[in-house]
């Protein structure tokens, strides 16, 4: 008599356990699923990322660029004002000397 029900009992074990992998294969699928979408996202954002870094860079270097032309344009501004009030400079100064020479 046991002979002829272990079969059964057997097989109903097994699709008990078919069961529970089948539900293991979904659970596994809604995960990947989710990790998939995750990392979609997460490459999305970090496509917008690297776009914003490489427009701050550029955005950086051209402001880099226009404060070192305005740097220059003023030291030669200062250079030239300079080179022109030296020779009034000498002119008051000798003056002044030779006010306080008298």
């Amino acid at each position: 008599d046991d002979c002829i029900t272990q079969p059964c009992q057997s097989l109903r074990l097994n699709i008990t356990q078919i069961a529970v992998l089948k539900e293991k294969i979904k659970e596994l699928n809604e995960t990947k699923c989710a990790i998939e979408q995750e990392k979609n996202m997460l490459l999305e954002n970090n496509k917008h990322l690297e776009e914003s870094l490489e427009l701050m860079q550029s955005e950086f270097e051209s402001m880099e660029d226009y404060w070192q032309k305005k740097s220059m344009k003023r030291e030669c501004f200062m250079r030239s004002k300079l080179k022109s009030a030296k020779p009034n400079f000498l002119k008051w100064s000798s003056s002044r000397r030779n006010m306080k020479n008298c």
